[in-house]
């Protein structure tokens, strides 16, 4: 029996082979005869090692040939004229046959085993990665082995081979196999396909402890020799989120282990958290999150970095978002038994469709998936394309591939159907045009000027020459005149470098409601155009005067009322002739709504307000039914902004939706059968009053849309039409009491 280690090494030119041999060597000098052809050619080379070429440095030298015996292995070096490399756009390959000669020294019963090599190295340089000592990014999608409607993951080779297609049509890089070893087959496709690799071995929370050592170390060795001569694979975890738990003897040998039987490898001991990366060639981390919290994040890692020495970052996993399960798709398959991939959260779903209903019609409900599909899309563009402007070098592991039952999370849905076209990725790419506006706002008041920043970003193979980046800002609609353009010309940049190239200062048109804009950019080069386009919106600018009239609560923090309230006066005794605005209840704003007064509630959380939660919008999607404040904008308007410049906590749960005109709300199906509903904008009579609660952001100098909005809800007060929805009489009744009891939290 044969296995063995088959690469190529850059440095000297030649196939370097370690051929472990079970049972005895034959004694006397040893022998291998090996053949080896680049992959589509038709001749092969072969090279018989034995006594001639290991009997002195002399015949070695002259041969180029080296054998050598070390214990039961055979270690050889073979020459190859001007070796082609390994890279994902060119995927040369090296097929190799070995044989080792019968113990009697002829080839009758001889033993003979075929692999594949290349040459391709892959190496930490400072925070960059390298890949043949150029600078690689890494933009991988997960891959957790989930193929149903099979119970292993081994559906064949059309499907993987279809599966790295897809990764390579939405601009991905890499392929994370997370917590399995994928066969033999996926990795050799993954290499004749030029798609990067990562492997997380099936370590979740193990027993990484000394008296399972020996088994443990018995187990990588057999995922080691499983993958090493795979050039697709670039890096390794030993184990996921399993932390402090792993003895760190255990996870030095098993480390050792690996640079010892994988030369040249990257390994690291965990993929968690970055504060838990112990004995690391690279950084990990698993941060899922929002938008509004991600550049504070990123920027930790990046403190982290820098306090604990350079080596490159990679987010194994994250940049998430659920997507509403198509129900209709779906029907002909909800009848028992169900198979195992049903979405856990299908019935729930169903539950949730009719209640909505019976409270606010049949609005909105019909918009659930594609308004899912935009609002996770643009949550996952925002955060990979901030993630290569805040860390430029390393990269990220999107989630995931396939919808799972408990998780609508997929790029593919449980029908096996991609969710967005190719098309809509094409801006992911080595070479892409990012960004940066002060806060990363998206929301603009009419007559201001767009103010902010394009760069570049390049991890393409050659440098860009004679290359130019122009910005145009249009209106919705067919192509036309753009409203202003800049150009920059004579583009030179180097792989692996992130530059600032223009300099936006655009005025941006007056506008009489709110109106989308598009901001578009396009990188041409010789080697292609890499084209991008981020949706803006302008607000119209607030009125002078016609206001309606503002009194503040004592409860809203002072801060906020003079940013927000700044002309308003503090409510005194008596109930007064306009609007409250309020952060949490007492006896005087109870007051208010029971003789007919009108609250804004901007809730802190505090004891006595609603309850707030940070809440991460991965889960689900909005939900926006028509009201008269939807109306105020378009329906885009509500999808792409709540989760930018309007994103902040929500009321969690809300199990009194009956009593509520839903404005803005969030749908989670999370690992849950039942649908929750999140609060972010509604409304309800209590008393004889009107009570209107906003969880959005409106603080921030640059928050346009915030501003704007509070606007509305303000006119809404003062003259719309009364909720439709009241809260029910032990509910108000139960809230005036819970104001008097000991721990006051109306949570």
């Amino acid at each position: 029996d044969l296995s063995l280690r088959a690469t190529g090494n850059l440095k000297t030119g030649r196939l370097e082979l370690e051929v472990p041999v079970l049972g005895t060597l034959r004694a006397g000098p040893p022998s291998l005869v090996v053949r080896w052809r680049l992959r589509g050619a038709s001749a092969w080379a072969t090279a018989r090692l034995g006594a001639a070429q290991t009997s002195g440095p002399e015949a070695a030298a002259k041969s180029g040939v080296v054998l050598r015996r070390e214990g039961n292995s055979l270690l050889a070096e073979i020459p190859v004229p001007n070796p082609r490399l390994w890279f994902p756009a060119e995927p040369n390959l090296y097929e190799l046959e070995v044989e080792l000669p019968a113990a009697d020294g002829g080839m009758q019963g001889a033993d003979v085993v075929q692999t594949r090599a290349a040459f391709r190295t892959i190496e930490a340089f400072g925070t960059q990665l390298r890949l043949n000592g150029l600078p690689l990014q890494v933009r991988g999608l997960l891959n957790w082995g989930y193929y149903p409607p099979g119970f292993a993951p081994n559906p064949g080779e059309a499907v993987f081979r279809r599966d790295l297609e897809l990764v390579r049509a939405w601009g991905f890089n890499l392929m994370k196999f997370c917590l399995w070893v994928p066969p033999k087959r996926f990795l050799e496709l993954a290499d004749e396909m030029g798609v990067l690799t990562w492997m997380e071995y099936p370590t979740w929370h193990p027993r990484l402890t000394g008296e399972f050592l020996a088994p443990l170390r018995q187990e990588f060795g057999e995922f080691f020799c499983h993958d090493r001569n795979h050039p697709s694979v670039i890096l390794r975890s030993l184990t996921c989120e399993t932390g402090p738990s792993a003895e760190l003897a255990v996870i030095q040998s098993l480390y050792d282990q690996a640079h010892r039987m994988i030369p040249g490898a990257l390994v690291e001991d965990d993929s968690s958290w970055i504060e838990w990366n112990r004995i690391h060639d690279f950084y990990d981390d698993h941060p899922y999150g929002n938008n509004h919290t991600w550049v504070p994040t990123l920027r930790g890692f990046n403190d982290y970095i820098l306090a604990h020495g350079p080596k490159p970052m990679l987010v194994g996993e994250g940049i998430a978002a659920d997507t509403w399960p198509p129900r209709e798709a779906l029907a002909e398959r909800a009848n028992p038994p169900r198979p195992f991939w049903f979405p856990t959260g299908y019935d729930g779903q169903g539950d949730w469709i009719q209640r909505m209903r019976s409270i606010a019609g049949p609005s909105g409900l019909e918009a659930l998936l594609p308004d899912s599909l935009r609002y996770g899309m643009l949550m996952r563009k925002y955060q990979a394309e901030v993630y290569r402007r805040e860390i430029p070098y390393g990269g990220y592991v999107v989630t995931v591939i396939r919808d799972v039952a408990t998780a609508p999370t997929g790029l593919l849905d449980y029908l096996d159907r991609p969710k967005w076209p190719a098309a809509d990725w094409a801006w992911h790419q080595d070479t892409i045009s990012l960004l940066k506006t002060e806060d990363d706002r998206r929301s603009f008041t009419a007559g201001e000027r767009l103010k902010g920043d394009l760069l570049l970003s390049h991890f393409g193979p050659v440098s860009l020459v004679n290359s130019s980046l122009t910005a145009a800002l249009e209106r919705e609609g067919p192509p036309a005149q753009p409203l202003q353009r800049a150009e920059k010309r004579d583009l030179a940049q180097k792989p692996g470098t992130l530059a600032k190239v223009l300099d936006l200062d655009f005025p941006l048109p007056m506008v009489a409601r709110p109106t989308r804009l598009w901001l578009r950019s396009l990188v041409r080069t010789p080697n292609g155009s890499f084209p991008n386009e981020w949706p803006l919106w302008v607000l119209p600018a607030p009125p002078a005067r016609g206001l309606p009239k503002v009194w503040t609560h004592p409860s809203l923090a002072p801060e906020l009322a003079r940013e927000l309230f700044p002309t308003a006066n503090p409510l005194g005794k008596s109930i007064p002739d306009g609007i409250v605005v309020a952060a949490r209840f007492d006896d005087a704003l109870v007051r208010v709504l029971e003789e007919g007064g009108r609250v804004l509630l901007l809730p802190d959380g505090q004891p006595a307000s609603l309850p707030l939660r940070a809440h991460w919008f991965m889960r689900g999607g909005p939900y926006v039914p028509r009201h008269r404040i939807t109306e105020a904008a378009p329906r885009d308007f509500w999808v792409e902004l709540q989760h930018f410049d309007l994103a902040s906590d929500v009321v969690p749960d809300l199990t009194y939706l009956e009593d509520l005109d839903p404005i803005l709300l969030l749908w989670d199906i999370h690992e849950q059968r039942a649908v929750k509903t999140h609060g972010l904008l509604f409304a309800t009579r209590a008393g004889k009053g009107r009570l209107l609660v906003s969880a959005l952001r409106h603080r921030g100098r640059a928050n346009a849309a915030g501003k704007w909005l509070l606007g509305v809800l303000l006119e809404e007060l003062a003259n719309g039409p009364p909720p439709r929805h009241a809260l029910s009489a032990a509910r108000w009744r139960r809230l005036k009491e819970k104001l008097h009891e000991e721990k006051l939290s109306l949570v």
